[in-house]
């Protein structure tokens, strides 16, 4: 069992074992989630099917008795018996042999390991108490080691996606900053490709301006003078916020 680290194979290999060990008929893995909710993991024959509905196929007051205890529970035959006869999964399921054991590992609670065989009483003996106890002490560790091992693989691949989104997102960020500094060198050399035309159409429009002998176009060189300032501007600006980003 200790070379099984996956989950699911790992109960399947203990419930055929058990089953064919113990002569069980029926077999039953139920654990406890963190909300100590119970889960039925699995449930088949000794023919290796899978038995559907696990739930409404088990005796809940054997497994609760099993469960609140800590210890196992046997009985030969459950319909006869004065503790376990009055129950309703009992008649309802006609059991016969029922035998659980619960699935403790370093003191914590697992869940439990429940066989059974609705055809033949007294299939379990007290002979089979302690064996089937040892056997599911050392199920109950393959089976917390297994879950510690689900648990580490699914932080690992939480933590490999969040790495990976991380990664797109730095890239994106080194797209995005070598963009802006295209645009900021592209900005950058147009602009000084435009200040120089314009600062000569505004050098000339002031000599213009400053000539006495221009008597009716002062108007229209100013609007010149004007024009190329507040482009002039624009493209410092410009120049200035591709600097900022």
């Amino acid at each position: 069992m200790a070379e099984t680290r996956a989950l699911e194979p790992l109960l399947e290999y203990i419930m055929d074992t058990a089953l064919e060990t113990f002569d069980g008929e029926n077999g039953f893995i139920i654990l406890l989630n963190e909300r100590q909710e119970l889960i039925y993991r699995l449930a088949r024959n000794n023919k290796g099917e899978n038995i559907p509905n696990p739930e409404t196929q088990i005796s809940h007051s054997i497994l609760h008795d099993v469960l609140q205890s800590r210890q196992p529970i046997l009985t030969s035959n459950a319909i006869e018996d004065p503790v376990y006869h009055h129950a309703k999964s009992v008649e309802a399921l006609h059991l016969a042999s029922v035998i659980a054991v619960p699935l403790i590992s370093r003191g914590n609670l697992l869940g439990a390991l429940y066989l059974e065989n609705r055809s033949k009483p007294a299939l379990f003996t007290t002979f089979d108490v302690d064996p089937l106890r040892f056997f599911a002490s050392q199920a109950a560790i393959s089976i917390e080691n297994a879950l510690l091992n689900d648990e580490l693989e699914a932080r690992v691949q939480r933590r490999t996606k969040e790495l990976a989104l991380a990664h797109e997102l730095l890239q994106q960020e080194m797209l995005e900053q070598k963009r802006a500094q295209v645009i900021t060198n592209f900005i950058e050399s147009a602009s000084h490709h435009f200040r120089t035309p314009l600062t000569i159409i505004n050098t000339n429009a002031d000599l213009l301006r400053r000539r006495a002998n221009i008597t009716g176009y002062e108007r229209y060189i100013t609007g010149i003078f004007d024009q190329t300032t507040a482009i002039l501007n624009l493209v410092n600006s410009l120049v200035t916020m591709a600097q900022l980003d």
